[in-house]
């Protein structure tokens, strides 16, 4: 991904956010969960901000985003994590957006690529490697 952490922090502390996720335009929604913003809240998540796979349907897809791997969290979002095993998106964030805190997604629509799969890591690489990494 080509992003400035430094750019994701300063829209998180401006913004007074609790959690920040770095979200791009979902290019394959079939893929994953959906992340919705309000396009009138500078991209505040609605209080519906996760939308799984059953909700497809209803989407606005002008607005529907994907999580690109990176959040900035503020000390608190950790008194919401439970014991054991659980994911952000769907155990945290809804609690979080429950109780107010307010929680953004900063857009990138620049570089991005899945590096979940060795075979995704590897062509990522490959690809760099062409494009003359910085």
């Amino acid at each position: 991904m080509d992003v400035r952490l430094r750019d994701i922090i300063d829209f998180h502390r401006r913004h007074a956010a609790t959690a920040t996720m770095v979200v791009r335009p979902d290019p394959n929604a079939a893929r994953h969960d959906a992340i919705m913003l309000d396009a009138s809240a500078a991209g505040c998540m609605r209080s519906s901000g996760i939308m799984t796979t059953a909700d497809r349907g209803a989407a606005d897809r002008q607005n529907r985003m994907m999580y690109a791997g990176i959040m900035a969290f503020e000390p608190r979002v950790f008194d919401y994590m439970p014991q054991g095993v659980f994911s952000i998106t769907h155990d945290v964030f809804p609690r979080l957006l429950a109780d107010g805190e307010p929680l953004y997604g900063y857009v990138h629509e620049g570089y991005w690529a899945r590096v979940g799969y060795a075979a995704d890591l590897a062509a990522g690489r490959e690809e760099l490697a062409q494009r003359g990494a910085r």
